[in-house]
């Protein structure tokens, strides 16, 4: 089959397709908003704590995240933190570690450098990651015999992560988000255009 080829004569319609080329050539500036929208985006999913379909998948749905286990709200409660715990914002340094970059003609990127994120972006068994040290503080310890006695402060291997992490999907852009950003594209484009 041989393909189709029309010509377009018409001065008008060659200029509104020239400054539509133009429009979609360079897309920095709507770029940039589009990567501030999705910001919005995993903060909102923090909020809710969890807007996601499917571990793995980009797209965000109505799944929450698993709930803290019960040893974790426990080191929660040792720290001086009290309930209701939210999940994934115990200091908060995740979700404002979220950020737009790399802005180009048709594209930006959004995400973190924090070297833990991964973790909860996609979970991690226990000692995934290896082992790190971990300083254990000066404290009394009880033996088997029941006298109690003084352990000096220490370091210890102890597995990376400590425990099973859930995957916990934060970077996901919801339905929602995707709309706006549609939109966004479709002003930008069409912008002075009549």
């Amino acid at each position: 089959m041989k393909p189709i080829q029309i010509e377009v004569d018409n001065k008008d319609v060659v200029e509104l397709l020239a400054r539509i080329n133009r429009r979609i050539t360079d897309m920095r500036e709507v770029m940039s908003e589009i990567g501030l929208e999705v910001v919005r985006g995993v903060s909102a999913n923090f909020e809710a704590e969890g807007r996601y379909s499917v571990v793995g998948e980009y797209i965000g749905g109505d799944n929450k995240w698993q709930p803290l286990s019960k040893t974790t709200e426990k080191i929660k409660e040792q720290r001086g933190k009290n309930p209701p715990y939210k999940i994934l914002q115990d200091d908060g340094n995740l979700v404002k570690s979220i950020h737009a970059e790399n802005v180009t003609a048709n594209s930006v990127m959004v995400g973190t450098n924090l070297s833990y994120a991964p973790m909860h972006q996609f979970g991690a068994r226990r000692g995934e990651y290896g082992t790190a040290m971990l300083f254990v503080k000066e404290h009394q310890r009880i033996s088997s015999k029941g006298t109690e006695h003084k352990v000096k402060g220490h370091e210890r291997s102890v597995p990376n992560p400590m425990f099973n992490i859930p995957a916990r999907p934060f970077l996901t852009v919801h339905p929602d988000n995707i709309e706006t950003i549609a939109g966004m594209l479709t002003l930008h484009i069409l912008e002075d255009i009549e």
